[in-house]
């Protein structure tokens, strides 16, 4: 999408289905700088994507859980800009923490139902598996601490 200024078409957004990794090793490859603003959708792998971007110079400014046909996606905003973000922050999102909502706490009990699974799977040799696991259910118990309290 774009407009014409001065004889030339500026590019003002551009539409593309591309997964995480495809998308982020494109901007890294070709040096995209000059791009303002980045919008992008998942339902996997969103803390590679937050920190992939991040890492090419960009802040996440708004984030949303949306629904549709019973699978949630995440839609962040990132813009140029550096900020620093704490662990809880690239996992859940700075904004979806300051903001949860029905979506959110769906999205995180049914994370939390899976890693508790997957750590009675887990054998009990892989302990750094087991470990990570185990990090995990206590960082998304702390987040949805909350709604049991209201």
């Amino acid at each position: 999408f774009g407009t014409l200024k001065d004889s030339k078409i500026k590019i003002k957004a551009t539409e593309a289905k591309m997964a995480r990794g495809l998308m982020v090793r494109y901007l890294a490859e070709n040096q995209i700088e000059n791009v303002e603003k980045i919008i992008v959708q998942s339902n996997t792998d969103i803390v590679k994507l937050r920190k992939s971007i991040i890492k090419l110079g960009y802040k996440i400014t708004k984030e949303k859980l949306v629904e549709d046909n019973e699978i949630i996606y995440t839609i962040i905003e990132f813009r140029k800009g550096k900020e620093k973000y704490s662990y809880e922050e690239l996992y859940f999102g700075p904004y979806l923490l300051k903001n949860k909502d029905d979506i959110f706490y769906e999205y995180y009990n049914k994370k939390l139902l899976k890693y508790e699974n997957l750590l009675l799977q887990l054998p009990k040799a892989n302990v750094v598996s087991r470990i990570h696991h185990m990090n995990l259910i206590k960082v998304i118990k702390k987040e949805l601490e909350d709604k049991k309290v209201s």
